[in-house]
């Protein structure tokens, strides 16, 4: 249930939103309000009173004009809220159009609140039309003024629910924007590749037509592995049409370094296509947020049918809800059976969707575990431990209440080596250690720092080298233990060369002090 709901609310919502509003003219407003009118006519053309004032025909204890006329202006007011919501939201995009690509764009939403909004106006207008047009008190009316107002309010419960889903939606979609707005995605700077140069001095904004054609292309490739190599190989085979090209093949920006492409070396068709897949990997991270999104509305669904049905009593059935009412105290008992659950709903949504500290691929650290996230769902979170390569599953409402340390995101990831030399070793041995080192960088930036942290019986000092990763090397391949045991080795390797070239020397051995006993 909590899946065929979402479904056939969104094909309800894209069934009219596909039809353009000349066709909802001309197949439903037109012929239907022509039939409804038909009876108003023919009422207006008869003598319709009698003698003393009263009407004569009637239908259902109520003057036959005013009973069709409120039907026909109920159908029409519906059409009318449908227009003005439609206007509101044409108006509300074309504001929304102007903004820059980098901020967070509203239109989705506008979109996704018309229907909700539209039927709540609608339920206020037909209780104003249903007063203003039938006065007559019969048994019936009193019905239907009870069912037009549980319709208001659920229509307002299934208004707030969408305004919940869609706002907690706008939010993540914001702090995607965010993070490319730091770190452009692999999408964006393919489409960058791609494009032209003629194009690139013409200053095609990222939402013009032909960079929206090259993203749909790109993502269209990204459907299949299969489709993704051979979409490398196709772009591979653009970029370096030949051995001359493909040996001059560079990328000189720094945040294709992430993806294993860089200025120093040539990029060859192997490595191009790993940095495409990393890429396709990393457009699919935030499919499993948005269907987590998709789950609490599964679940949100559920917890409006239920407010429906009650919504519903309390209007129709007053005598059925008192019985309820004197039944809450053995209902309000049985409420431990939910109590977990629910506990663990709200738990998992506010960490999920409030903190959200990762996102599928990120280098986390929970309670000293280096763990690598590969699933993300609405209650729980499946990892693989980097040691081991185990694959594990917690709750996100465990993780609500534990440290998580994002490697990932602190985009600077600092090593700290030490080794034990000479007591003798002066500082401008030390000064020249630490410039040698800076000239010797390559995974590392340039600020590199060199201290003395310990001294031993004055015959050793403790040398402690602390280096930074680059950018690209902390967001990406220090996810990946091995990689990070790679970048480890090269900067311990540096190390020992440059603590040659400087003549640094081991600590000397202190003697054995030993003594004869006669």
């Amino acid at each position: 249930m909590s899946s065929i709901l979402p479904m056939f609310e969104q094909r309800f919502n894209t069934s009219i939103g596909r039809w353009s509003p000349l066709k909802q003219l001309i197949v439903c407003i037109v012929p239907v309000s022509l039939l409804l009118a038909i009876p108003i006519v023919v009422a207006l053309l008869r003598d319709g009173k009698n003698s003393d004032g009263t009407p004569r025909h009637l239908v259902a204890g109520t003057d036959e004009k005013r009973f069709f006329i409120w039907i026909e202006a109920t159908w029409l007011g519906f059409w009318a809220c449908k227009g003005v919501v439609s206007v509101c939201t044409a108006v509300g995009k074309a504001i929304d159009s102007r903004k820059r690509t980098d901020k967070p764009r509203y239109d989705g939403l506008l979109e996704r609140l018309a229907v909700p909004f539209a039927l709540l106006a609608w339920s206020v207008l037909s209780q104003l039309i249903f007063a203003a047009c039938i006065n007559a008190e019969r048994s019936w009316t009193h019905t239907l003024r009870s069912c037009l107002k549980s319709i208001m309010v659920c229509s307002l419960i299934y208004f707030a629910k969408e305004l919940v889903i869609q706002k907690i939606r706008l939010s993540f979609e914001k702090r995607i924007l965010e993070k490319q707005s730091k770190t452009p995605d692999g999408v964006a700077l393919l489409c960058k590749l791609m494009s032209s140069p003629s194009r690139e001095e013409e200053g095609i904004s990222r939402s013009s037509p032909a960079q929206e054609s090259l993203q749909a292309e790109i993502l269209s490739a990204f459907e299949t592995k299969q489709q993704t190599t051979q979409f490398a190989e196709d772009l591979y085979g653009r970029l370096a049409p030949s051995k001359e090209t493909a040996s001059s093949l560079r990328f000189d920006e720094d945040i294709w370094a992430r993806y294993g492409l860089s200025d120093s070396k040539p990029t060859t068709c192997d490595g191009f296509k790993k940095a495409i897949l990393m890429i396709r990997e990393e457009s699919y991270r935030a499919t499993d947020v948005m269907r987590a999104i998709n789950d609490l509305n599964g679940l949100c669904w559920l917890v409006v049918l239920v407010l429906w049905a009650v919504t519903a009593v309390m209007f129709l059935t007053p005598s059925l809800l008192g019985a309820v009412a004197t039944s809450a105290t053995a209902l309000l008992s049985l409420s431990f059976v939910v109590a977990t659950t629910c506990q663990e709903v709200l738990g998992s949504c506010i960490f999920l969707f409030v903190k959200h500290p990762f996102d599928v691929g990120d280098h986390v650290k929970v309670d000293k575990s280096e763990l690598l996230v590969e699933h993300i769902a609405l209650l729980y979170t499946t990892f693989v431990r980097i040691d081991t390569g185990e694959r594990t599953q917690l709750p996100n409402n465990m993780l609500n209440g534990h440290w998580v340390d994002n490697v990932t995101r602190s985009q600077v990831i600092r090593e700290k080596l030490s080794i034990r030399v000479a007591v003798d070793t002066d500082d401008e041995q030390i000064v020249k250690l630490r410039e040698k080192m800076e000239e010797e960088m390559r995974e590392w930036k340039v600020t590199t720092t060199i201290e003395v942290v310990n001294i031993f019986d004055m015959q050793a000092l403790e040398l402690q080298c602390g280096v930074e990763y680059k950018l690209g090397s902390s967001l990406k391949e220090t996810s990946s233990e091995n990689a990070r045991g790679q970048l480890r080795s090269q900067i311990m390797s540096a190390w020992i060369a440059v603590l040659r070239q400087v003549c640094i020397q081991a600590p000397v051995a202190s003697p054995m002090s030993s003594s004869d006993d006669g």
